[in-house]
């Protein structure tokens, strides 16, 4: 449902501060994303204001990528039309874990350790209802990575990847005063806040070029099928006539 949104009285923390619509962005084989099929965010919570800057809202599918201890914090009840799928990625990246390694070594971890997980992620996310939804608690480590992925699948030219997930370093701020206004009691470390562009161009490469075919190779040999991908591309392309 598309919504017109005027409401200018936000409040303190009561929008999503990572929320965007990854449409418009470039394909390697020309054209873009469309505009309305996958979202990324921060975790929502409990009294907070339709977005105003996607045009279709609130997201038909919802993918939370938290461990149930994040989720169960504060949580927030989706309208009934949404459908939830709680698929835990790996508990590393949540922003209170105890003995963080480097933002690099968790996303290597992720990649080393449950490559079959993501594979069952995404697939997942292909056929699902759009618009799709896509969030962990800031909507940066395990998000940028699942993200990363459903767009390699798609095409996108991997410096467009690049570039999205190094916009979280503009609002991670306003995250964490998020999380302290909605009495999420999170604690973090200065570690969990940045962004790594290194740690995102290797998981980008591992993706994309770790084996001959590309990221179609990786996806198959970890158990996902191949016509998934095209039926994901042939969804996100601009020049598809459908989305569903």
């Amino acid at each position: 449902m598309a919504i017109m949104n005027d409401q200018t009285s936000d409040g303190p923390g009561r929008r999503l501060e990572n929320l965007r619509d990854l449409g418009g962005l470039p394909l390697l084989g020309g054209g873009t994303t469309r505009h309305g099929i996958l979202y990324r965010s921060d975790a929502s919570y409990p009294g907070d204001l339709p977005p105003l800057h996607v045009d279709i809202w609130p997201p038909s599918t919802v993918v939370d990528l938290r461990s149930a201890r994040e989720r169960d914090r504060v949580i927030h009840k989706w309208e009934a039309s949404v459908r939830l799928l709680h698929l835990p990625l790996h508990s590393w990246a949540a922003p209170d874990a105890v003995g963080r390694p480097t933002l690099e070594s968790i996303y290597e971890g992720i990649l080393a350790e449950r490559s079959e997980l993501l594979v069952e992620i995404l697939t997942g996310i292909f056929g699902s209802q759009a618009p799709i939804l896509v969030h962990c608690a800031a909507g940066k480590d395990r998000t940028g990575i699942v993200v990363a992925a459903l767009l390699l699948a798609a095409g996108v030219h991997p410096e467009a990847i690049v570039r999205d997930y190094l916009q979280t370093a503009e609002v991670m701020g306003a995250v964490v005063r998020r999380w302290s206004r909605n009495g999420d009691s999170t604690q973090t470390s200065e570690e969990y806040l940045r962004v790594t562009e290194v740690g995102i161009r290797r998981v980008i490469e591992r993706l994309n070029g770790e084996l001959a075919g590309g990221f179609s190779d990786w996806f198959t040999s970890h158990g996902g099928l191949k016509g998934a991908i095209a039926q994901w591309r042939g969804r996100l392309n601009q020049e598809a006539n459908s989305d569903d």
